[in-house]
């Protein structure tokens, strides 16, 4: 009887277990479907609703440290936002969301000099990535920034392979 059941509970779980495409989130970070809208009032509202300590808008030295961020993860394939240090991202760079980061106290970065355009040139702040709207589109199936010119090809194949009626 119990064997029976044992083998009913693993044949359910080989039917319906998907193989998971996404690594573990530390319970401060949430995945989402896509950051808010490209305008500060979206991100305010945002950082709100995940009660992030300081206030995205702030320039005082000392409120940095919890800010409110929307970034692509570093497997490029997902969306995550949280709230974290606010940190300087040198020019040629996209900040991320890493998972290997010891405890992410920060954004990490992604080289964008090889984006077709909307690569940032100057440097600015992980809080203010809303204002390089390149940085925060993905192809989540082909795992690269859409700016790529290989990504692009990865876009043209994924249409071409799979039309939409």
């Amino acid at each position: 009887m119990v064997q029976t059941k044992f083998a009913g509970f693993v044949l359910v779980v080989l039917i319906y277990w998907k193989p998971c495409n996404f690594a573990a989130l530390p319970k401060w970070v949430h995945r989402v479907k896509s950051c808010p809208e490209l305008n500060i009032s979206q991100w305010i509202e945002a950082s709100k609703r995940l009660n992030c300590f300081h206030e995205i808008t702030s320039n005082d030295p000392k409120e940095q440290a919890n800010v409110y961020h929307c970034l692509p993860s570093s497997y490029l394939n997902e969306t995550v936002e949280f709230c974290s240090m606010n940190v300087p991202v040198a020019p040629g760079n996209c900040p991320t969301y890493n998972y290997k980061q010891s405890q992410n106290v920060a954004p990490s970065y992604y080289n964008c000099s090889r984006f077709e355009s909307g690569c940032p040139q100057k440097m600015f702040f992980s809080k203010n990535v809303y204002k390089h709207p390149e940085c925060l589109k993905i192809n989540r199936d082909a795992k690269c920034f859409e700016q790529e010119a290989t990504c692009k090809k990865s876009l043209r194949t994924h249409q071409t392979r799979y039309p939409v009626f």
